[in-house]
């Protein structure tokens, strides 16, 4: 699905990973985050391997395209379910951004919309407060308005925690104005790795 990758994320960076629908970003993600291990090749968190290490997975926390909820589960049963794995939870946040979205904390999950479980997935990776977060295709599916309002919590979050935010679009100008860094997958292959200014002034000859 992916091949000959090798890219540096650092330190309180937004980098922006672009590619069309089956380029391979979800596939680096799961890999980067350690749901999947590379066939070769070697993905180090903190100078730790991530496949199969708690320690290292606990700082990463990966919103997927389609996330992951608890059969039956409301948004105060997946905090106190994330809470077990990372201990940094802030509860109580997440409790007043339950109240900014409009999302009832004891409604059951799903009978959610697919964008109120993207806001509550952001909401519950915010608040895990882990050195890494991972998004695939989170603008996916928001309106204008909940597009703006969720790249000013991504913003904020990577300005007060010096997080390091990794997230995907098949659409560059989505992430223009939030990246610092930007990737193009194209091929299967990471073809470029650059700034989001200068992968803006040649994303037309890919």
């Amino acid at each position: 699905a992916v091949k000959d990758i090798t890219v540096n994320i650092n330190k309180g960076e937004v980098f922006g990973l672009i590619g069309t629908n089956g380029a391979g970003k979800s596939t680096f993600l799961r890999m980067l985050s350690g749901v999947i291990k590379p066939d070769k090749g070697t993905i180090l968190v903190d100078d730790m391997k991530i496949y199969e290490n708690p320690k290292a997975k606990s700082e990463i926390f990966y919103i997927s395209d389609e996330q992951y909820f608890l059969p039956n589960a409301n948004p105060m049963d997946m905090a106190r379910f994330y809470k077990d794995y990372y201990i940094s939870f802030d509860e109580q946040r997440f409790k007043d951004m339950l109240g900014k979205f409009q999302l009832d904390k004891s409604r059951k999950i799903s009978t959610f919309s697919k964008v109120m479980k993207k806001q509550l997935s952001v909401i519950l990776g915010i608040c895990s407060n882990t050195k890494y977060m991972l998004c695939d295709e989170t603008f996916d599916g928001l309106d204008p308005h909940k597009k703006e309002v969720t790249k000013k919590l991504f913003i904020e979050y990577v300005a007060e925690s010096e997080c390091s935010l990794v997230i995907s679009s098949h659409n560059l100008p989505e992430l223009s104005d939030l990246c610092d860094n930007v990737g193009l997958i194209n091929g299967k292959k990471l073809t470029m790795d650059c700034s989001v200014y200068d992968i803006s002034a040649n994303y037309s000859k890919f």
